[in-house]
């Protein structure tokens, strides 16, 4: 079994931040990249200790950001981008990254999503509702509500959408429990 060493730095090059990983395994293998956010930079980390991932791979190729505001503050929705990382369908790794006494903290990992996401603010509410839509065959997909609970978000509702030949909409809510 590899044991692997990975640090974080952040470097500031004439006021721009830059967040730096690198890792190191005992089998030899050496990956580094550098990430244009904090919240790309925690993903980045843990996306290299899968045996997928390739030292080729660029962090801000790999890796695009969503910023949407959280209270006074904002967050992050980090998405998987392109070969290796996306499937097939289009689905990509999609992960919501917070600050949380000073550090960024992953408060959401959902499955792989399309390019569709929706922010739905309610009035008393610092975190919005996410809306995430997953797509499962030519003209279905699958959609999730997930609620900010305090510390992290967490799965409330979801449904299937389905568009026939006919281009009418059809939806079936599923109940929680079979939500993925």
């Amino acid at each position: 079994m590899s044991r692997r060493i990975l640090t974080m730095s952040l470097l500031s090059l004439a006021g721009l931040s830059i967040f730096s990983t690198s890792s190191a395994t005992a089998q030899g293998r050496n990956v580094s990249g550098a990430c244009n956010s904090e919240a790309k930079a925690i993903i980045w980390l843990k996306l290299q200790k899968f045996d997928s991932f390739l030292s080729s791979w660029k962090c801000d190729e790999k890796l695009r950001i969503t910023s949407f505001k959280v209270g006074n503050s904002r967050a992050s929705l980090v998405r998987g981008n392109g070969l290796g990382i996306c499937g097939a369908t289009g689905n990509c790794p999609t992960w919501v990254v917070s600050r949380s006494m000073g550090r960024p903290k992953i408060i959401l990992q959902a499955g792989s999503i399309t390019d569709w996401y929706e922010f739905n603010y309610r009035k008393g509410s610092r975190y919005p509702d996410l809306g995430l839509r997953y797509r499962i065959g030519a003209g279905d997909f699958y959609y999730e509500k997930y609620v900010f609970n305090g510390s992290n978000y967490h799965l409330v509702s979801c449904f299937s959408e389905t568009y026939g030949t006919d281009g009418i909409q059809r939806l079936t809510r599923a109940p929680l429990h079979q939500c993925s």
